[in-house]
C-alpha cells in the first residue's frame, strides 16, 4: 500500500496517478509504503508511458508454455505474481502452473515453484524456459533451481527419452 509519494500523502488510490502524472520523467520519486505490516521508504524512476499503439502490442499478457517434455505449464513471472508471492523485483523465472505426470512431477516439482535455473543456466522468462529444455539431453539428469516460499532447493530431473 503506497502511503506517500514525494512527502505528500495518499489518502485513497485516486489521489496518486495525478502525483504521478505531474511528475518529471526520469527523475527519482520517494515512495513511502506499508508491505507485510511495516512501512518501507522507496526511490523509483519515474518512466514515460507508451503510446496506446505500443501498449496495444505488448498487451498480449504473460508468456505461457504448455506441456513441455517434462509435463509443466510455466508462464512469465509479472511484477503482479512477484507481489502475490511475496517476491523481490530483481527475482527472475518462471512460475510452475501446473504439474502433470512425467519428469518434473518426479522430481518434486510443485504448482507455485519458480524455476530460476535449468542446468546452471538462468531463466528469466517463458521463452528461456522453452530453449533450455529444448536444450537437454533425453535420458540424462540435470539439475533446477526452484524458489519456494520455504527458500531455493535443487531439484534432480531426469530428461524424457
Amino acid at each position: 500500500m503506497i502511503l506517500e509519494f514525494n512527502d505528500k500523502p495518499i489518502y485513497n488510490s485516486s489521489m496518486l496517478p495525478p502525483l504521478v502524472g505531474s511528475s518529471r520523467v526520469d527523475r527519482p520519486a520517494r515512495l513511502l509504503i506499508q508491505r507485510a505490516g511495516a512501512t518501507q521508504v522507496l526511490q523509483v524512476n519515474i518512466g514515460e508511458l507508451p503510446a496506446e499503439e505500443e501498449l496495444a502490442e505488448g498487451h498480449a499478457g504473460p508468456a505461457k508454455v504448455e506441456g513441455d517434455q517434462l509435463g509443466l505449464v510455466v508462464s512469465d513471472l509479472t511484477p503482479q505474481l512477484r507481489e502475490q508471492l511475496g517476491l523481490a523485483a530483481d527475482v527472475s523465472g518462471v512460475v510452475v502452473d501446473e504439474v502433470r505426470p512425467g519428469a518434473a512431477s518426479a522430481a518434486g516439482v510443485r504448482s507455485g515453484d519458480v524455476i530460476q535455473m535449468i542446468n546452471s543456466r538462468p531463466i528469466s522468462n517463458a521463452g528461456d524456459f522453452e530453449q533450455q529444455v529444448a536444450a537437454l539431453a533425453p535420458g540424462k539428469t540435470t539439475a533446477i533451481l526452484v524458489l519456494r516460499q520455504a527458500g531455493p532447493i535443487f531439484l534432480a530431473l531426469r530428461v524424457p527419452e
